[in-house]
């Protein structure tokens, strides 16, 4: 509502750009991706070259000001993760790109770079079309930080190949 908040910061982020070699780099954003990129060069290049999902992040001030020291501060997370059933493992690569963007946001508006706020007190809402069930990995990281190495989705969709998907949808049509 436009008489309560006022938006004061906003990005767009495309899913593509969070696992270019340079964002998965030593001391990189996105480096906690970097060995699952490197394993799997196949992965590497659907995610790089044939993802066209984004992310939107905003960051709403209260117009009353009392977002002067953050509590009154809303960063919101909007994103529409992958769509393809059998791929559930990109959309946790996603999911953890989606948090470390949050992150970096939350820092770069509201900590020491963005006027010395709290960063911490600042809330963060992530909303839109996930394409994941509750019992999915991307929820559980969303949900709790973190996801099991052994989680079912790591080997469950580990076979995943756009070629198989492309292949799949063509004999579909048929």
């Amino acid at each position: 509502r436009k008489e309560r908040y006022f938006l004061a910061q906003s990005r767009d982020v495309r899913f593509q750009d969070c696992f270019s070699e340079e964002a998965v780099g030593d001391g990189m954003k996105h480096q906690r991706l970097a060995p699952l990129l490197r394993a799997n060069s196949e992965l590497a290049d659907v995610v790089r070259t044939k993802l066209t999902t984004v992310m939107q992040l905003a960051l709403l001030e209260p117009v009353d000001g009392r977002g002067v020291d953050a509590e009154g501060s809303i960063l919101v997370a909007n994103t529409h993760l992958f769509f393809h059933p059998g791929a559930s493992h990109i959309r946790m690569m996603q999911a953890q790109a989606l948090l470390e963007e949050i992150g970096a946001a939350r820092q770069e508006w509201c900590g020491d770079e963005g006027g010395g706020k709290d960063a911490a007190k600042v809330t963060v809402l992530v909303c839109g079309d996930l394409n994941s069930e509750p019992d999915t990995g991307a929820v559980e990281l969303l949900a709790n930080g973190r996801v099991s190495s052994q989680h079912y989705e790591w080997t469950e969709y580990a076979g995943f190949s756009w070629g198989a998907q492309q292949t799949e949808e063509e004999g579909e049509e048929d």
